[in-house]
């Protein structure tokens, strides 16, 4: 489904039919490292998707930093949004919504 929207094969229906909702959600990267069952905190960040022609050049993957333990990139054509879930061991220091795990089985 990613290579599909992504890609440009969607693009024939944005271009035929307009804007269109599609309503599934797409996981389109995970990274996790070794020490991940030790998060204990998620931030989520929200980002809007606009309008366009094609979306073969809008960046679907995000790359895992240094002080991470791991990064999920989910991405809701239903409301046309990519949220970016990143897990830490210790907590961050952000302005984004930060959640506290409570527990965590891989």
């Amino acid at each position: 489904m990613t290579k599909f929207i992504f890609d440009g094969y969607f693009d024939h229906i944005l271009n035929s039919f307009g804007w269109q909702n599609i309503e599934i959600g797409v996981t389109s990267s995970v990274e996790i490292s070794d020490h991940f069952d030790s998060s204990k905190y998620a931030t989520l960040e929200v980002i809007d998707i606009e309008a366009s022609e094609s979306l073969k050049s809008f960046a679907i993957h995000e790359q895992m930093q240094n002080n991470e333990s791991g990064k999920a990139v989910i991405f809701n054509p239903d409301k046309w949004k990519k949220c970016i879930f990143t897990f830490y061991t210790n907590k961050p220091d952000t302005q984004l919504p930060t959640f506290e795990i409570l527990h965590i089985s891989q």
